[in-house]
C-alpha cells in the first residue's frame, strides 16, 4: 500500500506522496519550500520523517521545531508512531490527512526488487569483547534500547558498544534500489567512514562501507545480500520463539531483527508492562483489586505503553513468560536513560527556579564538551534569553540604548549554538529603536541625504537573516512574555521602514539622479525648479534648504564661466558645498571648464606680471594660450588687458579736456579691485583732483535715479498680475525700463562715491537701498513662477530686469 498526505490547512499545497522507504519533512523540502516565510517559521529545516517498514508507515518527530501532532496529540521527539488511513497530522501549523494512494495502486508497477538482507559486522580493531553484530532487513532503527537485548556477562553493566548510543540513534533504509543511512539527531553522532553525517541528512551506503555509531572506535562493516528467495532473506538462527515475540533476538553477541518486527520499542514496552510472577494463590483467595487502590503507572512505563498502543502493538498476550534476565535488561535500559538525561533535568530545574545564570553556566560547560546536544542547546538558549532579555529590554524601553548595547557586548555565551543569532537580533532591535528615537519617532519626517543610509542598512541586516530572526523572536516572546509587545512594535517599525524605502528613498534617489544630470548640463535654474516640485510632492522630506543653497551657488559659478571670468572661477575651487555630490559635480564641471594645469600656471605668471604693471609681458604670455583648451577664457582676459592698456595709454592725452573726468571715470569702472590694483593706484591722484567734478556727476546721477524711481512708483510698480501675464506686455516693458534706468543711475552714482572713497548722503543711500531691494524682489517674485510659467517666457521677463548679483563667491 502507498499513502499520500493531503493538506487541510493550505489547499494550494501539492499532495505529498510517500513513495520511498523514507520521506523527509522540513521547510526546505517540497511542498513546504513554496510557502511564504511567515507561514513556515515554526517548521524546522529537518522537522520530521515518515518511513515505511513491511507495508506499514511510521512517523518520527525530530524535536527540532514546533510540535508534531497525530490526531491532535503532540508526539514526543524521536519516538515512531504507526500511521493509518484518515489520521490527521500537524507540522507547526500545517495540517494533513493520511489517504490511500489509489493512483499508485492503479498504475502498473515494476517487478519488486530482490529482498535485501543487511549485516553490520564489528571491525577487528573495535573495543575488544564489547562489539555487537546486527543482522536484519531494512529499514532498521539503530538505538541503545534495541542493542540492550544482547546478553552480557554482568547484567548490571552496559556494553561499551551501547554507551555512546542515543535511544533513536540512526535509521538504515532503502531509497529506490540503494541503502541509505540517516543520523536522527543523536548526541554523539554517526559516521560513514571518517565523515560525520550531519543530523537528519541521508547518505547512501554501499557494501563494504564502514559505519560508526556514537564513536569512531566502534566501526561496523556493511554487508548487503540480495536474494530472490524472500524466506532466505529473512532467515534467522534456530531460536525457540517465546510468547512475546518482539521480533528482536540475541544469539551470543549478535542481535537479529526479524522482518515485520515493530522495532525495539515494542520489546521495551512489553518488558515494562509485565508484572513479576508471585506466589500462586487459590482461586478462592483471588480478589478483584480495588481500582482506587491501584498504584499509578510509572512515567517511563506509561509513556512506552502509550507509544506501543499508538504503534498498533497493543494486543492480548500471555505474560507468564517474563524471566529475571529480561527484568535486568529493562532496568539497565531505564537506568541508562535516566542517567543520560540527568544534566538536562538539573538545568531545567534551575531554569524553573529562576536561577538562570547558574543554568546558563552549567549548560555552557556541558555544551563545550558535547556541542551536538540539541536538547541541551535549547535549554541553554532559554536560560540565556531569560537571563539577558529582561534587563536589556528595560534599557531599551527607557531609551538607554548605549547601556543596552554594552550589556550585549558583555554577554559570554560562545558555546551556545544560537547565541550569535540571539545577540544579533537584540543588537538590531536596539539600533532600530535608537535610530527612530534620534529621528523624533516613527512619524517624524525624513531628513534629505541623512536618513537614507541608516534605513537601508537596517533593512539589509534584517533581510540577511529574516527567517532566523522571525523564528527566534517567537521563542523569546514565549520564554519572556513581556517581550511580546516590543516584538509587535519592532515588526511594525520594520514594515514602516520598508514603506519608506519603497516610497521616499526611491524618490530621493530619482531626485538626485535628475539633479546630477541637470547640473552636469549647466541647467541650474531648471534644477531649482525640479527641487521645488519635489518639495511640494513629498512634504514629509525635510532638509532641502542646504541643497537649494548649493544649487544657487552652482548657478553663480556657471554665470562666472559664461562671463569668462577665470579669476573668479579659480576662486570658486575653494568654495564649500553642504551636499557632497553637488561638490563632486561642481568640481568635475570646473575641471571641464578650466584650462589644463600647465596653461593655468602660465596664466598665473601673466597675471602676476600684470599686477605689477608689466603690461606688455602679461599680454605676450597670454597670446600663445589662446590655442589651448580653455582658450575662450584666456581670450576674455586678454581682451580685458588690451582694453585697460589702450584706455590707460590714451588718458594722458585727454588731460585738461572737458571729457577727461568722464574718461577717467569710464576707465575706473572697468578696473578689477584686486587684479587691476596697479592702474587704480596710478589713477588715485587724478581721481582726487577730479573729486569736485565727479561729486557733481554722482549727484546728477542720483537725481536721475530719483526721477525714474518716482515715475516707476507713481505708475504702481510691477504688480503680481503683470508678472503673471502670459506675454511680455508693453506696460511690463515700460515699468521694467523705468526700474532699470533708476537702478543703473543709482549704481553709477554709488560707484563714483566708492571710487572717491566718499560717504553717501543719507537720502542718497536710502534711495539706492530702496531701488536695489525692489530690483531683487521683482527678480525673486518672477523666479518663484518657475512651476507655472514657461521657461522661455520667464527668461524673457528676467532679462528686462537689472541683475544686482555680483560674481564674487
Amino acid at each position: 500500500m502507498r499513502i499520500v498526505l493531503r493538506s487541510l490547512s493550505h489547499p494550494k499545497l501539492d499532495v505529498l506522496s510517500i513513495a520511498d522507504d523514507l520521506c523527509s519533512i522540513g521547510r526546505d523540502t517540497p511542498p513546504f519550500a513554496s510557502v511564504r516565510v511567515a507561514e513556515s517559521t515554526g517548521l524546522a529545516v529537518q522537522h520530521a520523517c515518515i518511513f515505511r517498514k513491511d507495508k506499514e508507515f511510521y512517523l518520527i518527530d525530530f524535536g527540532a521545531g514546533g510540535a508534531t501532532l497525530h490526531n491532535s496529540r503532540a508526539l514526543p521527539p524521536k519516538y515512531p508512531i504507526k500511521l493509518a488511513v484518515n489520521d490527521e497530522l500537524g507540522f507547526a501549523g500545517f495540517k494533513f490527512r493520511v489517504e490511500r494512494d489509489s493512483r499508485g495502486e492503479r498504475e502498473a508497477v515494476s517487478p519488486p526488487m530482490a529482498p535485501v538482507q543487511l549485516a553490520l559486522l564489528p571491525v577487528s580493531d573495535g573495543v575488544a569483547g564489547e562489539a555487537i553484530a546486527i543482522h536484519g532487513v531494512p529499514p532498521l532503527l539503530i538505538g541503545r534500547d534495541m542493542l540492550l537485548s544482547a546478553p552480557v556477562e554482568d547484567a548490571n553493566a552496559v556494553p561499551a558498544a551501547i554507551k555512546p548510543l542515543s535511544r533513536c540513534h540512526a535509521l538504515l533504509f532503502l531509497r529506490g534500489d540503494s541503502l541509505h543511512v540517516m543520523d536522527l539527531g543523536s548526541t554523539n553522532g554517526t559516521w560513514r567512514g571518517t565523515e560525520r553525517i550531519p543530523p537528519y541528512t541521508a547518505l547512501s551506503v554501499g557494501a563494504g562501507d564502514t559505519l560508526a555509531f556514537g564513536t569512531l572506535r566502534l566501526n561496523y562493516t556493511v554487508r548487503i545480500r540480495r536474494t530472490d528467495d524472500a524466506h532466505a532473506a529473512n532467515q534467522e538462527p534456530d531460536i525457540e520463539e517465546t510468547a512475546n515475540s518482539s521480533g528482536i533476538y540475541a544469539v551470543g553477541r549478535t542481535v537479529y531483527i526479524k522482518k515485520g518486527a515493530n522495532s525495539f520499542l515494542k520489546m521495551l514496552a512489553d518488558h515494562l508492562d509485565e508484572t513479576p510472577a508471585g506466589p500462586v494463590k487459590e482461586k478462592a483467595e483471588i480478589a478483584t483489586p480495588d481500582p482506587a487502590s491501584r498504584k499509578p503507572m510509572g512515567k517511563a512505563r506509561a509513556f512506552i505503553r502509550e507509544l506501543r498502543t499508538a504503534l498498533g502493538s497493543e494486543r492480548p498476550r500471555h505474560r507468564a513468560w517474563l524471566a529475571g534476565g529480561s527484568i535486568a535488561v529493562v532496568l539497565a535500559a531505564v537506568a541508562v536513560l535516566y542517567l543520560h538525561n540527568a544534566p538536562q533535568r538539573e538545568i531545567r530545574a534551575l531554569i524553573e527556579q529562576g536561577d538562570y545564570r547558574a543554568g546558563l553556566l552549567q549548560a555552557g560547560e556541558y555544551l563545550s564538551q558535547h556541542p551536538g546536544d540539541a536538547e541541551m542547546s535549547a535549554l541553554a538558549l532559554q536560560a540565556l534569553v531569560k537571563e539577558t532579555v529582561p534587563g536589556w529590554q528595560a534599557d531599551i524601553e527607557a531609551g538607554r540604548f548605549a547601556a543596552a548595547a554594552d550589556r550585549l557586548r558583555k554577554t559570554q555565551a560562545q558555546a551556545i549554538p544560537e547565541s550569535g543569532a540571539l545577540l544579533g537580533l537584540l543588537e538590531w532591535i536596539g539600533d532600530l529603536e535608537s535610530f527612530l528615537s534620534e529621528r523624533g519617532g516613527r512619524n517624524a519626517p525624513l531628513t534629505l541625504f541623512q536618513d537614507e543610509q541608516a534605513i537601508s542598512t537596517l533593512l539589509e541586516r534584517w533581510n540577511a537573516v529574516a527567517r532566523d530572526y522571525e523564528l527566534l523572536s517567537l521563542k523569546i516572546a514565549d520564554w519572556t512574555p513581556d517581550f511580546q509587545n516590543l516584538r509587535r512594535r519592532v515588526l511594525s517599525q520594520q514594515r514602516l521602514l520598508r514603506n519608506e524605502q519603497a516610497i521616499y528613498l526611491k524618490a530621493i534617489a530619482t531626485l538626485e539622479q535628475s539633479l546630477r544630470q541637470l547640473l552636469a548640463r549647466g541647467n541650474a535654474d531648471e534644477a531649482l525648479a525640479h527641487l521645488d516640485r519635489f518639495a511640494l510632492q513629498y512634504p514629509r522630506i525635510v532638509g532641502l534648504a542646504p541643497l537649494r543653497a548649493d544649487i544657487a551657488q552652482f548657478e553663480t559659478l556657471q554665470r562666472a564661466a559664461k562671463d569668462q571670468d577665470l579669476g573668479n572661477l579659480l576662486d570658486w575651487r575653494e568654495v564649500a558645498f553642504s551636499t557632497p555630490w553637488v561638490r563632486e559635480t561642481a568640481t568635475r564641471w570646473l575641471e571641464e571648464q578650466l584650462p589644463p594645469a600647465e596653461v593655468l600656471e602660465r596664466y598665473q605668471t601673466a597675471l602676476a606680471a600684470w599686477k605689477v604693471g608689466n603690461v606688455r609681458q602679461a599680454i605676450a604670455l597670454l597670446k600663445p594660450l589662446l590655442r589651448e583648451r580653455g582658450g575662450l577664457i584666456v581670450a576674455a582676459k586678454l581682451e580685458h588687458f588690451q582694453q585697460v592698456t589702450d584706455a590707460f595709454e590714451r588718458l594722458p592725452a585727454a588731460r585738461g579736456q572737458p571729457d577727461y573726468g568722464e574718461r577717467l571715470l569710464g576707465l575706473s569702472h572697468i578696473l578689477h579691485p584686486a587684479e587691476d590694483r596697479f592702474f587704480l593706484d596710478a589713477l588715485a591722484e587724478d581721481l582726487r583732483l577730479q573729486r569736485q567734478t565727479l561729486s557733481a556727476r554722482a549727484k546728477t546721477l542720483f537725481q536721475q535715479a530719483a526721477s525714474h524711481w518716482e515715475e516707476y512708483r507713481r505708475r504702481g510698480g510691477i504688480s503680481g498680475l503683470m508678472r503673471l501675464e502670459q506675454t511680455v506686455s508693453p506696460s511690463f516693458k515700460q515699468q521694467t525700463r523705468r526700474l532699470a534706468q533708476a537702478y543703473e543711475a543709482a549704481s553709477a552714482g554709488a560707484r563714483i562715491y566708492d571710487l572717491l572713497r566718499q560717504d553717501y548722503p543719507e537720502t542718497t543711500r536710502k534711495l539706492y537701498e530702496d531701488i536695489l531691494a525692489e530690483t531683487r524682489r521683482q527678480r525673486q517674485s518672477l523666479a518663484d513662477l518657475r512651476l507655472v510659467m514657461k521657461s522661455t517666457l520667464l527668461d524673457a521677463k528676467l532679462q528686462l530686469l537689472p541683475d544686482p548679483r555680483t560674481l564674487s563667491p
